[in-house]
């Protein structure tokens, strides 16, 4: 349950703080409870438009990689927030981790996985399908580019699916090269009203 907030969270509450722009984060793995989250800008990207570096184009046309959807929620999520070197701690708790996983069986939350040669998984991400806005939450890496490459599928699926903003929270160098734009809090609340009007669906394959 949220730290400032007094009423217990289901799957169901939480997708309403989303659908007002808000979403969690809490302080650490192993933190009871969590925070509610509403920043003055939010940074994002449209997927139609979204810039993927050549050097990461060249990898993908070679790489023997599998991109799958929906196939391993519960792996992906419990990769994110799983200690690895250069990040020893995450916001992704217990709480947050069940939440995400009812809101998945209620077909709102979504994952994209990202296997190896050996059928290993390496690397995907998850996130919350909203209207037409989808919020990625958090992505993971076990090889070099495995995130990138979840991500460059994720929005070329979101493109195809009709949804027209990716929101990513906040930036950070490793979401840099991909070239995001920031916007204020009342553009991205306008943004998600429109989208929920009329929502884009999230489809099972690619």
């Amino acid at each position: 349950m949220p730290k400032d907030h007094p009423v217990a969270v289901t799957g169901k509450t939480l997708l309403e703080f989303y659908q007002n722009g808000l979403f969690p984060m809490a302080d650490g793995p192993d933190e009871h409870g969590f925070y509610l989250m509403n920043p003055e800008e939010r940074t994002v990207f449209d997927p139609a438009n979204f810039h993927i570096p050549k050097s990461l184009q060249k990898f993908i046309r070679k790489t023997d990689w599998r991109v799958t959807i929906n196939t391993r929620f519960k792996a992906v999520v419990d990769l994110c927030r799983a200690p690895r070197v250069g990040r020893m701690t995450t916001w992704i708790n217990h709480d947050i981790r069940d939440l995400f996983v009812e809101l998945h069986a209620m077909g709102h939350a979504h994952s994209i996985e990202v296997w190896n040669a050996n059928n290993r998984l390496i690397g995907g991400l998850y996130g919350l399908a909203l209207g037409r806005v989808f919020c990625a939450e958090s992505m993971v890496s076990l090889e070099s580019n495995a995130s990138s490459v979840a991500l460059a599928a994720l929005m070329r699926h979101l493109k195809q699916c009709g949804f027209t903003v990716c929101d990513v929270q906040y930036s950070n160098p490793h979401l840099e090269k991909f070239k995001p734009k920031t916007i204020a809090r009342d553009q991205y609340l306008n943004i998600l009203t429109e989208s929920i009007k009329t929502p884009a669906l999230f489809t099972q394959n690619f």
